[in-house]
């Protein structure tokens, strides 16, 4: 079944009780305010029009304890893998300072490692022509530097 923008009144359900939060907050929930405007129906490029998904309430999110800051997790480390040509890509720099305003968190870049092509299963997108790299290699690569780096390393919650 194609993904349908949930109706305000799904849109409630799944934020949940708000009688709780400061009347700003509560505000900011609204599901049929007209400063926000509900997700709209996916094009054809679009995550949503290509894999189904169920969504989920607030409370199911919070139950499904996602990843949080910590004492051991306070920084997020950014690993430039390849060339970040200045003429297609944000410079290193930008993406650091733009993580770090988002998630309200210290950012680091760590120095840019090589790629060995031949190392990652790659394809082409059907539909922009782009080049793709499959995650689970690119998971595999990471681990196995931070083995060899014994610094940063990457780690499963």
């Amino acid at each position: 079944m194609a993904f349908q923008p949930p109706s305000a009144d799904v849109r409630r359900a799944a934020v949940g009780e708000l009688t709780g939060l400061p009347a700003a907050l509560q505000r900011a929930f609204i599901p049929d305010a007209p400063e926000f405007e509900p997700i709209p129906k996916p094009g054809p490029h679009d995550w949503l029009s290509v894999h189904p998904e169920p969504g989920q309430t607030f409370e199911e999110f919070k139950a499904s304890r996602p990843n949080r800051p910590s004492e051991s997790r306070r920084i997020i480390y950014l690993q430039p893998l390849g060339e970040f040509a200045a003429d297609r890509s944000p410079s290193i720099e930008k993406l650091r300072e733009f993580a770090s305003a988002f998630f309200s968190m210290e950012v680091k870049a760590l120095p840019p490692l090589s790629l060995d092509k031949s190392e990652f299963t790659t394809r082409r997108n059907p539909n922009t022509g782009n080049l793709q790299i499959l995650t689970g290699d690119v998971l595999n690569f990471l681990k196995a530097a931070c083995l060899q780096m014994r610094s940063v390393c990457w780690r499963s919650p």
